[in-house]
């Protein structure tokens, strides 16, 4: 019975020593993965910088365009209307 009781904890101890030994690899291992997500999380956060960077300039660039638009449709008017003024009264054979 002592026999088998120092069999069992010999066992034991051997067994908690492997437990541990595979314990420090999935550890490593873990932590490796840890990193791996990290970095991945990082550069998603730089991306999405980008692209809101990115949309901010074209927000602006549009705006700038839309802008511009206005600009011209106003001096169109102008154009449009000082010929109408002008045009009052003559008639165009047809």
């Amino acid at each position: 019975s002592r026999q088998s009781d120092k069999h069992t904890v010999a066992s034991d101890e051997a067994e908690l020593k492997e437990f541990r030994e595979n314990n420090k690899g999935n550890r490593a291992e873990q932590e490796r993965i840890i990193a791996k997500v990290g970095k991945k999380c990082e550069a998603i956060e730089n991306r999405q910088v980008s692209i809101k960077t990115w949309l901010k300039e074209l927000y602006k660039f549009i705006t700038r365009k839309m802008d511009a638009l206005e600009d011209h449709a106003k001096e169109l008017e102008t154009v449009v209307e000082t010929i109408t003024t002008r045009g009052e009264g003559l008639t165009f054979n047809e």
